[in-house]
């Protein structure tokens, strides 16, 4: 058995990136078990050429700061290393897919949006009064990195990079029906209103009741909101989807004695 605050906890993440995002990693560090649970998948945007006209005049900005890896691999397949511009990354499997697709990084942050804005904002802030920042994120992406750097005077352009659409249902229902015969104490950790619903659908395809000791933990207020519209009960809520909220309402349900 694993050791650790966690330990005999089992997370289903319901995220893209699950198992090798932060989140999870620091879930799995902290004694949990991690079934990962992906809903959606990456396709790009309806209308690129927002995207392409801001890689083109790359140049123009000061620093590029991404929230995940699927954003730096939509902008890497569009245009290579650019020079003279500062990167920023919202966490370290961000910062790693930087560097495997050869971009310097400049700025790591390891608290979501808001904290890589104050980590932006204090190493390169002064560096940032000439020009704009580009944040390539997907469409209906948290704006918290965007508010934060806004609120230090910096001039941001948000464009879209990429978009979360749904897996096929059957393959949903198919991999929710595992993820429910796990291990108890079972915790679903969800991220976002549409998974929230992907989610819902598909459990009600696998099985006729939910199960009263699944505990669902949500990142956001919008997100637990969709939680409750859809009859579940929110055991705990994370005010943002780093690792430390996280791990922290997951800490409020786990007792391990």
């Amino acid at each position: 058995m694993s050791d650790g605050p966690f330990a005999g906890l089992t997370v289903i993440v319901a995220r893209d990136e699950a198992p090798d995002d932060d989140m999870s990693r620091a879930i799995a560090a902290a004694g949990a078990t991690v079934i990962p649970l992906p809903l959606m998948q990456v396709a790009p945007p309806i209308d690129d050429s927002a995207l392409r006209a801001a890689l083109d005049h790359l140049h123009r900005y000061r620093l590029i700061a991404f929230t995940s890896r699927h954003g730096v691999r939509a902008v890497a397949a569009l245009c290579p290393p650019p020079a003279g511009v500062m990167v920023a990354a919202v966490g370290h499997a961000t910062a790693a897919e930087l560097a495997k697709q050869g971009w310097p990084v400049d700025v790591v942050g390891d608290q979501g949006g808001a904290a890589l804005a104050a980590a932006i904002v204090l190493s390169v802030g002064p560096r940032l009064r000439h020009g704009p920042v580009l944040l390539p994120q997907a469409d209906g992406a948290n704006d918290a990195l965007r508010q934060g750097l806004v609120a230090a005077g910096v001039v941001v352009d948000v464009v879209v990079a990429y978009r979360s659409v749904p897996i096929d249902p059957g393959a949903v229902q198919a991999a929710t029906a595992r993820a429910m015969r796990s291990p108890r104490p079972l915790v679903l950790l969800v991220t976002s209103p549409r998974r929230v619903d992907a989610f819902c659908d598909a459990l009600l395809c696998s099985v006729s009741v939910v199960p009263e000791d699944l505990a669902v933990v949500a990142v956001g207020v919008t997100t637990a909101a969709a939680v409750i519209a859809r009859g579940l009960r929110v055991a705990a809520q994370a005010s943002s989807p780093a690792t430390g909220p996280v791990c922290a309402a997951l800490a409020t349900l786990h007792n391990p004695h």
